[in-house]
């Protein structure tokens, strides 16, 4: 069932439903409100419309980033598994028992 929360980010209440975990929620929150304080500690910006679009901007970012180097180590993970793989087989040659 959802429920209405409150959710405080830069200084406006947001209510919000849900029946996500409240508490991962909040913790969302609190880091949408960090991003913004640091960009605005940062930056002269005035609009808060201009400082949520800086720090989604900001954020798409990280998000690009980790993304890529997910996939990175996942291409990498992956041609280490083969290359175990190939090496115990040319160490332990497969015989059919038939």
């Amino acid at each position: 069932m959802k429920k209405s929360i409150p959710l405080k980010i830069h200084g406006k209440t947001y209510q919000v439903k849900t029946d996500q975990d409240l508490a991962q929620l909040q913790m969302l929150a609190d880091f949408v409100e960090k991003k913004m304080k640091e960009i605005s500690d940062a930056t002269t910006i005035q609009s808060t419309l201009d400082l949520t679009i800086l720090t989604l901007l900001n954020m798409a970012k990280d998000l690009y980033d980790s993304e890529t180097s997910r996939e990175r180590l996942e291409k990498n993970v992956e041609e280490m598994t083969n290359r175990s793989i190939e090496k115990i087989q040319n160490e332990i040659p497969f015989t059919d028992s038939n």
